[in-house]
């Protein structure tokens, strides 16, 4: 403990450091960043949208679980390079306030709100300060008049219902309602098999993905995929070879 006290000032100058470090290579690179965070599904819809954008242009994406400060700036200072054209973040929260300052280490100019739910309740004690926090990614991306595309569950929340009553112009609703609109959903032996509808269009989407509940985070990643302009039909046909997640009803 006395050890850990002694090496605090220590600490907090290199991290600085470091952070400094990835903000300025970020400026000079300026990739176009999008933001994900959720209760639960962001590692998933960042995997699945990551391979899908590499379709369209070089992408990179945080590995794993990584979604800490300290962990998003040692991805840019290793990985970042002046040829990707996208960069995905996955935010974490550990309380009111966290995700406003991974935004302002890389702000986002699209954000995706996967879910609102009980995770990490121990940290936020209520839904409605869990959306709050949450939301300091949307507010982040309108401040870029950006848009925001959200699972249509989040509008179950009252402060989620009247963030999106307001900005509705800027958000983007994806489920069993709203502009992206799955009609099925069905698991075969070799993965699932979506209908989706976009633009009142439907779209035939098989993936070698297992768990329905992966028809939300597909649907997420096809709607962030189409509005930044990717043609809807090769966003099926990336969809076809989606790498299985790892801990995530991952066959092996």
């Amino acid at each position: 403990i006395a050890a850990s006290f002694l090496l605090k000032p220590f600490e907090k100058t290199v991290k600085a450091k470091f952070r400094k470090e990835a903000v300025d290579k970020l400026q000079k690179i300026n990739p176009y960043i999008i933001g994900i965070t959720g209760s639960y599904g962001k590692t998933s819809v960042k995997h699945i949208l990551g391979h899908v954008l590499e379709f369209y242009g070089p992408t990179l994406f945080t590995p794993g679980s990584v979604n800490t400060e300290m962990g998003i700036v040692r991805i840019i200072r290793e990985q970042l390079s002046p040829q990707h054209a996208y960069f995905i973040v996955e935010m974490g929260a550990y309380g009111i306030g966290s995700i406003a300052r991974l935004c302002d280490l890389t702000p986002p100019k699209l954000s995706v709100i996967t879910a609102i739910g009980q995770a990490h309740y121990e940290r936020f004690k209520t839904l409605d300060d869990t959306t709050r926090a949450k939301f300091e990614i949307a507010e982040a991306v309108l401040a870029q008049q950006g848009h925001i595309i959200l699972h249509d569950s989040v509008l179950e929340q009252p402060f989620a219902k009247s963030f999106y009553d307001v900005h509705k112009d800027n958000v983007i609703t994806v489920g069993t309602t709203g502009q992206a609109k799955i009609i099925s959903s069905t698991q075969t032996e070799d993965g699932l098999l979506i209908i989706l509808q976009w633009k009142n269009i439907e779209y035939t989407i098989a993936t070698p993905l297992y768990g329905l509940h992966h028809a939300g985070n597909i649907a997420l990643a096809f709607a962030t995929a189409a509005h930044l302009g990717m043609d809807p039909a090769h966003i099926v046909i990336a969809l076809k070879s989606a790498p299985q997640i790892s801990h995530r009803l991952e066959v092996k």
